[in-house]
């Protein structure tokens, strides 16, 4: 890509202080030209979870990030009108500091125009770093033995998730996975993508999956995977955010459940869901390590 130049040189001491968090830059861009910006990464109170999100509004163009320090220059990520740079504090610990080149991509003859551009950089850290759920509803399994294919049962029992999980986000996104697995064959691993609304007191949507049981000598394992939205915001307690929906209205945010129960010789797949008075959503999110024994789940 041929650039008539990098016209100007921004300097913007963006994480000086906790209060640094916001800044905006609108200028002209004549065609197929850049501007840099250097972020200098002062603060020494960083939080661990700080990200960069880089947002460039008006025509046609693309951010590129660099780290700098004295010993060399390092491309991080590209993006069309918005890039985030993760992990700020590891940044800053190792002694780098960010330059950011955001390009004009307006390529039209004569090339003597220009396009209005407006920078926003913006510190964020997760409201988040741990989440403990558990949801509950019945259920209507097809019981089959394998090895007689004709011997065909239904069972009704509960269907139900729980655990904890360790992630970040990405916008407004929660991203969280867990593995529990221990060495004496008892396994418990999954992931979750939940996504809140803009100010949090609503979760929009989530999807979780969770495998466990006991892989040993005697198989027994549990796989489901949930599909749900629209759990509202409990008042908050000191711990964490609750997220709860419970009773009859349950299966009103479980959009779709998919579970499966293998034996050593019997397979219990889901058929259809409802819900009752014991059915039940929650989510409970929180930042310090220490609270996930707060959370005590019941076993399978």
């Amino acid at each position: 890509m041929f650039f008539s130049c990098v016209r100007s040189l921004y300097l913007f001491k963006l994480i000086n202080s906790e209060k640094d968090t916001l800044k905006e830059f609108s200028s002209s861009y004549p065609d197929i030209s850049g501007k840099l910006y250097k972020i200098l990464l002062k603060d020494t109170n960083i939080d661990t979870s700080a990200k960069i999100k880089l947002t460039a509004e008006g025509g046609d163009n693309r951010i590129t990030a660099f780290r700098y320090n004295s010993s060399g220059f390092e491309y991080i990520s590209m993006g069309e009108k918005e890039l985030i740079v993760p992990d700020i504090k590891d940044l800053k610990d190792h002694g780098w500091h960010i330059m950011v080149l955001v390009t004009n991509l307006r390529s039209e003859s004569p090339y003597t125009e220009g396009t209005n551009i407006k920078l926003t950089i913006k510190v964020k850290k997760d409201p988040f770093k741990y989440c403990g759920f558990w949801i509950e509803c019945w259920g209507n399994y097809k019981k089959q033995y394998p090895a007689y294919q004709d011997s065909i049962d239904y069972q009704e029992s509960s269907v139900f998730s729980g655990g904890w999980a360790e992630g970040y986000f990405i916008d407004n996104t929660f991203y969280g996975e867990w593995d529990t697995t221990e060495t004496s064959g008892w396994i418990d691993n999954g992931n979750m993508m939940i996504k809140f609304s803009e100010n949090l007191d609503r979760i929009v949507s989530f999807t979780i999956y969770q495998k466990s049981g006991n892989d040993g000598s005697y198989e027994s394992i549990y796989e489901e995977s949930w599909v749900g939205m629209d759990v509202p915001q409990e008042p908050l307690s000191y711990l964490y955010y609750n997220y709860e929906v419970n009773g009859l209205t349950t299966c009103n945010s479980i959009v779709d459940v998919d579970a499966t129960h293998t034996y050593d010789y019997i397979i219990y797949i889901l058929e259809s869901f409802s819900c009752n008075e014991n059915s039940n959503i929650s989510f409970h999110f929180y930042n310090n390590d220490d609270k996930k024994s707060q959370f005590l789940f019941r076993k399978k």
